[in-house]
């Protein structure tokens, strides 16, 4: 669809990790002249540094002008050493952050806000190329918490765990067992 010359552009703004990183080129180009991407250029990493950060990065982007703010954080969050059973960030601190973080983002844009949930995770292809751990039962546990928080909120959540799960882990979850394939963007891209 095109848009008249007097009709406005929806701005979106895109705040998460690695993941987000890698499928917000491919958001852009498909609502190209319907909605312009505004990209947080860092990766957000865990809850914590996002919810550090987020001020700051807001104030770069005029938060008045977002009509949408499409915000994640997890797979940092759910990191243990091997062969520990401690997580980066535990699951009650994950849980008090998203709620600081969406209460904060829905405070400062003028839109509406939508958590986007944590992808899956290939335990057997992540452990063997990175030097920590990530589980997926972590991923659904994390993901459950958010996802509560954002009910309470009245925060919309975009299940891209789902989308994955739904269309194949193995095929969508790359050689390292967390970032995801060419399918596994597309398929993020078009969700």
């Amino acid at each position: 669809p095109t848009l008249d010359e007097e009709e406005a552009v929806a701005r979106a703004l895109l705040i998460g990790d690695s993941i987000r990183m890698a499928y917000a080129g491919g958001v852009a180009q498909g609502l190209r002249g319907l909605v312009d991407i505004v990209e947080i250029p860092e990766n957000g990493g865990d809850s914590a540094n996002l919810l550090a950060k987020a001020p700051g990065w807001l104030d770069a982007v005029d938060p008045d002008t977002i009509d949408i703010a499409h915000v994640n954080c997890g797979l940092h969050d759910i990191k243990r050493p091997f062969a520990s059973a401690e997580r980066q960030v535990d699951l009650s601190a994950y849980t008090v952050n998203v709620r600081a973080i969406l209460s904060l983002v829905r405070e400062r844009v003028g839109g509406q806000v939508i958590w986007a949930s944590s992808t899956p995770v290939v335990y057997e292809r992540h452990h063997v190329r990175k030097g920590f751990d990530r589980f997926d039962a972590d991923v659904i546990e994390y993901n459950a918490a958010a996802d509560a928080v954002a009910r309470e909120l009245g925060v919309a959540t975009h299940d891209l765990y789902a989308a994955i799960a739904e269309d194949g882990v193995a095929e969508c979850v790359g050689a390292d067992g967390v970032h995801m394939t060419l399918r596994g963007n597309d398929l993020l891209v078009d969700r």
